[in-house]
């Protein structure tokens, strides 16, 4: 698995050898072991052109994936775009440091690309489920 860090944000450090393994970790744990994924921070800003560009939403969120994969051949081709500044919005909120919480973005980025979707009750619920599982294992346990 070939996994790409960028930070194109400079408000917010980041230390992306530690989001390379926990990228790599989580990966490892769901049994993904083919393709080349990119993680990309970026500005408030960048992020709400590019949540209205895919999405028509018409402001900044806290993660965006995307799956470039094409084919049946199982070759996960990706890329993970994560707000900083909305990530230390949210562990403010939340209680958590802002690492607890990119850590959480990019297991829940990894969980789409696994098929996870959270645009239902039930399909959010499963996914949540498997956020804390993969969390737990890459924090508490000491996988």
């Amino acid at each position: 698995m070939d996994i790409t860090i960028r930070n194109l944000q400079t408000k917010i450090p980041i230390r992306l050898p530690a989001v390379k393994r926990i990228a790599q970790r989580t990966l490892d744990y769901l049994g993904e072991n083919q393709g080349d994924i990119s993680i990309v921070f970026v500005s408030p800003q960048r992020m709400k052109l590019l949540n209205a560009r895919h999405l028509n939403h018409h402001y900044s969120t806290d993660i965006l994936t995307f799956d470039y994969r094409q084919g049946a051949d199982g070759f996960l081709i990706a890329e993970i775009v994560i707000c900083p500044s909305v990530a230390k919005h949210n562990a403010i909120l939340f209680g958590k440091s802002v690492a607890q919480e990119i850590a959480l973005y990019v297991v829940h980025g990894l969980l789409h690309l696994m098929g996870f979707d959270d645009h239902s009750p039930q399909k959010t619920a499963l996914m949540r489920k498997k956020e804390a599982e993969v969390i737990s294992y890459l924090f508490t346990r000491g996988g």
